[in-house]
């Protein structure tokens, strides 16, 4: 899924860490 609002950070390898753990907090809080 891409967010296009969102931009993770990423890491050295070029993965969204944060944007996996960011998206599970996202999908918790209600849609606007």
């Amino acid at each position: 899924m891409k967010h296009l609002r969102f931009q993770p950070a990423r890491d050295a390898q070029g993965h969204a860490i944060e944007g996996i753990f960011a998206s599970k907090v996202i999908w918790s809080l209600p849609r606007r």
